[in-house]
């Protein structure tokens, strides 16, 4: 029985897919779906060259951890105004009502950098340049000083301890007028995201312990089996030997760790 980790164009693809889920039972579904396609895009093909006779499955073994990870997420609180006393008069009054939504729901705040940045209103300059097109009259191209403004910036980390849910925060942020859209176009974002995130072993996984990722890889490579022999019963055939272990993925959120596996099994010769 071989075991292998891919590495290569798949495995960047798949964290270039990956990059945009949240949560861990999307990871356990992006990983078994990814899985069954690059090993039937692959060992399929030589399998079917070669005439022999196989299964192969993908399953997803899970393992309890004592202690919950924590659950993060980065936010940027800011305040726009013409005068930089206004914007972080602004700034402030929101970070205020995160504040306050915070220690309601006891979410732990890490404050990281605060800035107050003269940014340039491009509408307001693309509004000019369109006037000055269709009148003809003729104005400086660079920005003018009514079309500069300031931005007042903190940037935010929300923590979860003890497997705590952000969710229910997050939503009466938004309620709270609190946007999760900042000035400059980044969005909100989990933070942490591939701490505890592998795909085909590129990623960090050091915040679970060993221990933890092998119960979970028994329990995979045990769904495995039970899932090929309940297929070969249907088929009419008996399971044969493992010929081959892919371990695909391993993530872990709040109080669980998954570990995502591809098992090719032969058929037992009639």
């Amino acid at each position: 029985m071989g075991y292998r980790r891919l590495f290569g164009l798949g495995a960047a693809l798949s964290v270039a897919l990956w990059s945009g889920a949240a949560a861990a039972q999307d990871a356990t579904n992006f990983a078994r779906s990814a899985a069954g396609l690059l090993e039937l895009t692959g060992e399929g093909l030589g399998e079917a060259a070669r005439g022999g006779a196989s299964i192969l499955v993908t399953a997803t073994g899970k393992a309890h951890l004592p202690t919950p990870l924590v659950e993060t997420f980065e936010l940027n609180i800011e305040g726009t105004s013409d005068s930089a006393v206004e914007a972080s008069r602004l700034r402030d009054q929101k970070l205020s009502v995160v504040k306050a939504t915070a220690a309601r729901h006891q979410i732990g705040i890490d404050y990281g950098q605060s800035t107050i940045t003269p940014v340039i209103d491009q509408a307001a300059v693309a509004a000019r340049r369109r006037k000055t097109a269709a009148t003809g009259v003729t104005e400086p191209s660079s920005p003018l000083e009514s079309e500069v403004h300031f931005v007042a910036r903190s940037t935010l980390k929300f923590s979860a301890p003890g497997g705590r849910d952000l969710a229910p925060f997050l939503d009466d942020l938004r309620k709270a007028g609190i946007g999760l859209v900042a000035s400059n176009g980044t969005v909100a974002s989990p933070g942490g995201l591939f701490n505890a995130t592998q795909i085909f072993g590129l990623g960090q996984a050091d915040q679970v312990a060993p221990a933890i990722w092998d119960d979970a890889t028994k329990a995979a490579l045990a769904e495995a089996r039970r899932e090929a022999e309940v297929i070969a019963g249907a088929s009419g055939r008996s399971l044969g030997a493992v010929r081959q272990v892919t371990v695909f993925s391993r993530s872990a959120s709040g109080a669980e760790a998954s570990v995502t596996v591809c098992v090719r099994y032969d058929f037992r010769a009639p």
